[in-house]
């Protein structure tokens, strides 16, 4: 059996980004269905030029909704900042009042009997300290700063998924090609054994190992087919177009050129950090909440009664200084910040648990890309020795030396041996993505895969 292809699950757990909906999944089996015959019968419904995996992220990136909400939110952020930026600025208040009817309280208007009085303010407060506007201010630049972070975690996970997609759709097209070569071998042997039998020269019973051997294969094959046409459809989706992936095979993969990692440069992390800056921001701003105020407050404006003389209207201004401490008693704004630096101490905990899980997983798949150059060597020995077999037991075949069930024999471990280089590709290939997203550096890829 081929090695089946490893499941596309982020490194902790993490959905697959793309096709997380059952109505997508089941749209996905639907464009499969239909891809699939012509795919079989070597008629595509399109036949795209190969494309990059940095063509294929700038592609998907342009239709994928989760970019423009990441914006929205980097935008809201901005303006955010830029309102606590400009809070220091004095405000202005206009204020009118009219009313009509007999006076009460002691004074002209109430000699005059019924009438009418009216005002116009312009009032103004210009809070020259206040205990809270310097955390109000960095709470704001730290939301900004975890809205830019936002942006980059989401680019890394998509690119981290669309990579995945993009290597299992490549590598299932020469997986595919592979089973179809391996069974275009068997039927070619199959065609001279038939003869043979027919010649008398062979058994009919010996013919039964090999259709076996060649429905083994034909059902590989299909298999194969499958998943390229589920591959095809779902990088189509993802993409909104029709695209066809470059080849990647084992001597593409660049291992020498892997850098060294660290989890500190994780978006995952940051964002972390930066949340737990945010609460300790607040928890300042909830201690110094309107505990002190100190501003200039001033008011002028026209005023009409029939009280005054010789006009009905006069102007009055005022101008003064405005200062407040609030006691707290009870501690209540001492509570609501210890709550926030209680908050805040569990997302550093939450980060630096993270970055631990992440320095846990590179170091595995640094550790296990160590030895994957001499594995590549190795199945690629294989290979080449397999070839050299099936060419050996074709010949000495032909010359009457040797048997059809050697050429067979070395058919089948031909195959084999080819699909073991498919499944190292798979797994190395995605090992690489794993440890460029834990890192927060999927940049890197294209270069790895030997895409410059």
């Amino acid at each position: 059996m081929p090695p089946q292809p490893e499941g596309q699950r982020g490194v902790y757990g993490r959905p697959p980004f793309l096709g997380q909906a059952h109505f997508h999944r089941n749209v996905l089996w639907i464009l499969a269905a239909v891809l699939l015959p012509s795919l079989l019968s070597g008629q595509g419904i399109c036949e795209p030029d190969p494309v990059s995996l940095a063509e294929l992220w700038d592609q998907g990136s342009a239709i994928e909704p989760g970019y423009r909400a990441q914006r929205s939110a980097v935008e809201a952020a901005e303006l955010e900042l830029s309102a606590s930026r400009l809070a220091w600025l004095p405000g202005f208040r206009i204020d009118a009042h009219g009313d009509q009817g007999q006076r009460t309280s002691p004074g002209e208007e109430r000699a005059l009997g019924v009438g009418a009085r009216g005002e116009l303010r312009l009032t103004t407060q210009w809070n020259l300290l206040d205990g809270s506007r310097r955390w109000d201010r960095r709470t704001a630049e730290l939301q900004a700063s975890a809205a830019r972070v936002g942006v980059r975690e989401h680019d890394q996970r998509y690119r981290s998924e669309l990579a995945h997609l993009y290597l299992e759709a490549a590598l299932a097209e020469i997986e595919a090609q592979t089973h179809q070569n391996g069974e275009e071998r068997l039927r070619e042997l199959h065609e001279v054994v038939r003869l043979r039998i027919e010649a008398g020269v062979d058994h009919a019973w010996e013919e039964a190992s090999l259709e076996a051997s060649l429905a083994r294969t034909e059902r590989a094959r299909i298999e194969a087919s499958r998943r390229r046409a589920g591959t095809a459809a779902e990088l189509a989706l993802a993409v909104g177009v029709c695209v066809s992936p470059l080849r990647i095979e084992a001597e593409d993969l660049e291992l020498d050129l892997v850098p060294r990692l660290e989890a500190d440069d994780s978006p995952e992390v940051e964002r972390r950090r930066v949340e737990a800056g945010i609460r300790e921001a607040m928890a300042g701003a909830e201690a110094n909440r309107d505990r002190f105020l100190l501003g200039l407050v001033g008011t002028a404006g026209p005023t009409r009664s029939r009280a005054f003389d010789p006009g009905p209207v006069e102007y009055e201004y005022l101008v003064g200084v405005s200062a407040s401490w609030a006691l707290d008693p009870a501690g209540l704004r001492g509570r609501h910040s210890e709550a926030q630096i209680a908050r805040a101490a569990g997302l550093r905990a939450d980060a630096e648990s993270l970055g631990m899980a992440l320095d846990r997983e590179i170091s595995r798949i640094e550790s296990e890309l160590a030895l994957a150059g001499a594995e590549r060597e190795a199945l690629g020995t294989e290979r080449t020795l397999a070839e050299a077999r099936f060419q050996a037991a074709q010949e000495r075949w032909r010359e009457g030396v040797g048997l059809w069930t050697e050429v067979m024999d070395a058919a089948t471990l031909l195959l084999e041996a080819e699909l073991l280089e498919v499944a190292w590709t798979r797994r190395v290939g995605g090992d690489l993505v794993r440890l460029l997203e834990s890192a927060g550096a999927m940049d890197e890829l294209p270069n790895l895969w030997g895409q410059r």
